[in-house]
């Protein structure tokens, strides 16, 4: 659609440049140097009005243009302009423009300014993004943060019958059963007198009951129109102090709303099950911009405030499971914890609404002084903070340490760039740089306690923890569990620096030789953690380069270079027990069992990773198993966290029910030693 608009355009202005030439033509000459000199030194201003055809509704089409409706749209816009004559001694210009204003995605802007003196500027921008007009749903209050199935609602069943028995009884939920072909061609299973299943094709009365389920619930399902709406206002001013100095501010609002389609998984017992959700958006970004700027024949400086501010109206979205219909209605608004009576957590499902609010602000610093013609240094440096305390919400947390029920997020970033050129002779160019970047996270670690993805959240739990470590490993002395996960956030900062030094030099008659080193060194950690959380701490590498450049001619030209360099870091086996505290600690079950180390004491003191006798370890050798004497004789603690040759640390052991450590042989591909 594009390349058919430039295409028109452009055969509209050469039919427009080929109509001016006749008609100049035809004209006397003194009549149009004049017309093409008012052109050239007096503003022009035009409005448009229009009318826009789409023969065929489409939202895909309507995208981002807001033509997605069938039929006319009227197609306006304007752009003024004037001030001070150009032979007046007036400095004065304005502008003010629109575009595309009949449509969702208008755009309108006002300038006015001083020339040398001030500038002000205010604009207004709209955007539309169509998602999907074909999106449909049972659920009421689409549109909104609270879902709830509609009054008649049928839980979808696949409808089996017991061996012997007349009556249908369903205990198979099943949404396919809303497919009349599903219906038609499912096999039921019934239990034989043996408890063996069976299978038989369902009955014409199981066919006539799920499709009177299904009849009722297709019905109630509607379309729901997806898209957001993006609104951003801008306002900005400059004024010019002295003929060195001069200042700069802008602000800018951009709202974002409507809703987006999100995978989100439904919960209920012994059942999971996918589905798409109009999740809302409103959102709110405001910016701040103000810079003090200064130069003159030898440098220039440029003082500069960047500010954002992140605001996201919907913490979260609560939906009904369909697989139970409650009919409760809506929630009670500003609160997605608080349930009506006689509702539980149980009955409902929760997705975030969104990424949390936080906020941004940063002071730099840019300049550049110029040592001589040929000597120059460049500078910029940046201190920035970014915070993030939006509150937490949850229905799977059993405990948190954090009792603020934020994240607490703090993130400090310092940036040092300086940039030395010389060309002390005719034919060498010489280069230093220097740069750091330090990612400083100082988000407090906190531990928390949650049931896994589809593990049931209630029933006995198999190993306790009962009033383990202190401060924020502190535990309750009531907590028990076993198939949940306790687990750290883990903040991590990285401080990189760089040197690089260049030699580059102009052999004659095209040719040129160039050399250069550059230094790297890494440093990376988690503050707070229990244990390092990197995989390597500390990296540092070496490169050589040297290119040899030619051009024999227009066509002709030939580089050939050679680079070496040597990283070298230390790799560290336990980076990943950062994030599972308790394995610090020994459970109370492997406690009673006589087991004296924990998971960590006991990795370390048989040279195991997670993988133990996996990563070339065997426990006794030429045994792929053992037995009990064996393992009297290998001793209790190892024992337990590594039964036989052919098993992984017991994730009981450091409170998690899934595997995470790396399988044998992986490594990190950054934190690896490497010659190159």
């Amino acid at each position: 659609m594009k390349k058919h608009q430039d295409s028109l355009a452009l055969r509209a202005s050469v039919l427009a440049v080929r109509g001016a030439l006749i008609a100049l033509a035809m004209v006397p000459a003194a009549y149009a140097e004049e017309a093409a000199a008012d052109h050239l030194t007096k503003a022009a201003s035009h409005v448009e009005l229009g009318m826009t055809y789409v023969d065929k509704g489409s939202y895909k089409f309507g995208e981002y243009n807001g033509l997605q409706d069938k039929g006319l749209t009227v197609d306006a816009g304007f752009d003024l302009r004037g001030g001070s004559a150009y032979d007046s001694t007036g400095t004065t210009r304005y502008r003010l423009s629109g575009k595309d204003l009949g449509t969702d995605n208008r755009n309108l802007s006002a300038d006015f300014a001083e020339q040398g003196k001030f500038r002000i500027n205010f604009g207004y921008d709209e955007l539309r993004r169509n998602s999907s007009d074909s999106y449909m749903s049972p659920y009421q209050g689409l549109g909104s943060s609270h879902l709830s199935l509609p009054p008649g609602w049928t839980t979808p069943m696949q409808l089996n019958f017991p061996s012997g028995a007349q009556t249908a009884y369903s205990t198979a939920t099943n949404l396919r059963t809303l497919s009349p072909a599903f219906v038609a061609n499912d096999t039921i299973f019934n239990g034989a007198a043996a408890g063996v299943p069976v299978a038989k094709p369902a009955t014409a009365l199981q066919q006539q009951q799920m499709n009177a389920i299904a009849t009722a619930d297709i019905g109630m399902f509607h379309n729901f129109d997806v898209y957001t709406t993006r609104k951003k206002y801008d306002a900005g001013f400059g004024v010019t102090l002295t003929n060195q100095w001069d200042v700069k501010a802008s602000v800018r609002r951009e709202n974002r709303e409507g809703t987006i389609l999100r995978n989100a998984l439904s919960r209920n017992t012994n059942l999971d099950s996918g589905m798409t959700m109009p999740v809302v958006i409103n959102q709110t970004t405001d910016q701040y911009d103000l810079s003090f700027n200064f130069k003159d024949a030898k440098s220039h400086l440029t003082l500069a405030y960047n500010g954002s501010l992140f605001r996201n109206a919907e913490d979260a979205m609560v939906w009904e499971g369909w697989q139970t219909a409650l009919n409760f209605g809506l929630l009670p608004t500003g609160s997605v914890t608080a349930y009506p009576a006689g509702i539980t957590a149980k009955n409902l499902n929760m997705i975030s609404g969104g990424a949390p609010g936080n906020d941004f602000h940063q002071f730099s610093l840019t300049g550049g002084y110029d040592f001589s013609k040929t000597t120059k240094l460049a500078v910029n440096a940046a201190y920035s903070r970014n915070t993030q305390n939006d509150a937490m919400e949850s229905e799977e947390l059993v405990y948190t340490s954090n009792r603020s029920g934020s994240l607490n997020g703090e993130v400090i970033t310092k940036v040092l760039n300086l940039k030395l050129t010389a060309k002390p002779v005719k034919d060498l160019g010489l280069t230093a740089m220097y740069k750091l970047n330090d990612r400083d996270n100082r988000t407090p670690v906190n531990v928390y306690v949650y049931d896994d993805a589809g593990e049931p959240n209630a029933g006995t739990k198999n190993a306790t923890w009962a009033g383990v470590g202190s401060g924020i490993y502190a535990m309750p002395a009531n907590l028990t569990i076993g198939n949940i996960n306790v687990n750290a956030n883990r903040p991590f900062s990285k401080k990189t620096q760089d040197i690089n030094l260049e030699a580059d030099y102009n052999l004659g008659k095209g040719h040129a030789l160039k050399a250069g080193w550059d230094y790297q060194k890494i440093d990376r950690q988690c503050t707070g953690s229990w244990i390092q959380c990197s995989d390597a701490p500390t990296a540092k590498e070496n490169k050589l380069r040297l290119e040899w450049r030619a051009a024999f001619n227009e066509d002709l030209n030939a580089k050939v270079g050679y680079t070496r360099s040597e990283r070298k870091a230390d790799y560290n086996e336990y980076a990943w027990l950062a994030l599972v505290p308790m394995a610090q600690y020994v459970n109370a079950a492997a406690a009673a069992a006589g087991v004296t180390q924990s998971a960590y004491q006991a990795m370390l003191a048989n040279g195991f990773n997670g993988w133990g006798p996996l990563a070339g370890f065997p426990l006794t050798a030429g045994v792929a198993s053992t037995t009990a004497q064996q393992q009297a004789a290998l001793g209790v603690n190892r024992a337990y966290y590594w039964l036989n040759n052919n098993v992984m640390a017991a994730q009981t052991g450091y409170g998690n029910v899934n595997v995470i450590y790396d399988p044998l042989g992986f490594r990190r591909y950054y934190a690896a030693s490497r010659d190159q």
